[in-house]
């Protein structure tokens, strides 16, 4: 019996060693593989540079390969923008596999919404009590925190093909900036009218996050838009 075990588990053991040996070949193959295809989009694209068409056939199939080929960069590794270098480096954010996006977009949007619920139990809290410095306080720090994951988890999605548009992540910058502000500053004379301004922005988010996920996300997924990273 013992050595029965013994056998099977020599055979366990080897079948592991040889898939794992495996497993390094085909990384090893996959970034040969990325690095030629990312030196050939970029040979291409210096052959295009100043390229002209003769006529609208050949404006539009020049088109149709710009847009075929930025597609394909979404699938490969580039250098992250200045906010992700702060928390991450230079390791890549982008993910290999369609489905990964879809996961990671949807992950995103209940991100937000279980925060944005957060928001409005915090900012409720501190409108009927009375309010309280402490609350608004740790209201604040909770909107800082917020949007510095918000914004860096947008940017991850950016670098995966996402379509957000450049002034939706500068507005969330400034943001970090005034409730950073809100949380140093002396107590003031506009808390109630700050936690109202919070608890109505979080409705509306919640009526956006049931927009994107629950109508456009969904229909886009059924009908296997390329496009559901644009939101």
């Amino acid at each position: 019996m013992a050595e029965d075990k013994l056998n099977t588990h020599s055979q366990l053991y080897s079948e592991i060693v040889d898939n794992y040996a495996q497993f390094r070949q085909k990384v090893a193959e996959l970034n040969v593989s990325t690095t030629k295809c990312k030196d050939s989009i970029t040979r291409y694209k210096a052959a295009m540079n100043g390229f002209q068409a003769s006529n609208e056939e050949i404006r539009k199939t020049i088109e149709s390969r710009g847009e075929k080929i930025e597609e394909m960069t979404n699938y490969l590794p580039k250098q992250n923008n200045l906010l992700l270098t702060l928390f991450v480096g230079d390791f890549n954010v982008v993910l290999p596999r369609k489905e990964d996006k879809i996961r990671y977009k949807l992950q995103y949007e209940k991100f937000k919404l279980w925060y944005i619920i957060g928001q409005l139990v915090f900012s409720s809290l501190n409108i009927l009590c009375g309010p309280c410095r402490i609350v608004e306080g740790f209201l604040q720090f909770y909107l800082v925190w917020f949007y510095c994951n918000l914004t860096m988890k947008e940017s991850i999605l950016v670098a995966n093909g996402s379509r957000i548009r450049m002034w939706w992540l500068v507005q969330h910058y400034l943001d970090i900036i005034l409730y950073g502000f809100l949380l140093i500053r002396p107590d003031g004379d506009f808390s109630l009218q700050f936690s109202l301004y919070i608890f109505y922005m979080s409705g509306c988010q919640v009526l956006q996050f049931y927009y994107q996920v629950r109508g456009r996300s969904f229909r886009l997924i059924s009908v296997n838009s390329t496009n559901l990273l644009s939101g």
